[in-house]
């Protein structure tokens, strides 16, 4: 075998094997679609700090993530009750039901009191996505924000 032909057979073992090793890295790459729709008891739940109807928070589109995924969205709440109250964070309604063992969604709120009509508090919410993640391909949840009143 002449060395042209051991040089070319090298090369394209070479490229078999680098283009099998880059495309299981494509292959592990898998998008997860979200959608998670907000539910609210007492409260007002907006996009931006002047609480118009036009900016209301009807659902939050998580866009597509990626397994070991962080992603933020910021909103503002306003205490729409009558009474000075904390608020609470809930999500329900998972679909898939086995979605909640993998994605789990926080925030930075701190607990202290919010009046009626204050000025709307500016809240991250946080949603995580564990890198074992499996079976899920497209999830849904509803985010029930609202108000504990207080005694």
């Amino acid at each position: 075998m002449s060395k042209q032909l051991i040089v070319i057979a090298v090369i394209i073992v070479i490229v078999v094997f680098a283009s099998g090793t880059i495309l299981g890295q494509f292959s592990s790459l898998r998008l997860i679609g979200s959608r998670g729709e907000v539910k609210v008891v007492d409260v007002g739940v907006y996009w931006d700090a002047n609480c118009t109807s036009s900016s209301s928070v009807d659902y939050v589109d998580w866009g597509s993530l990626e397994p070991g995924l962080v992603r933020n969205v910021t909103v503002f709440i306003r205490n729409e009750g009558n009474e000075p109250s904390t608020l609470f964070l809930n999500t329900t309604n998972w679909h898939p039901s086995n979605a909640s063992d993998f994605i789990t969604l926080n925030w930075d709120y701190n607990g202290y009191i919010i009046n009626p009509q204050d000025y709307p508090t500016k809240v991250t919410l946080t949603l995580s996505v564990a890198s074992t993640i499996e079976e899920v391909k497209d999830f849904s949840f509803d985010i029930i924000i609202g108000v504990n009143e207080q005694a």
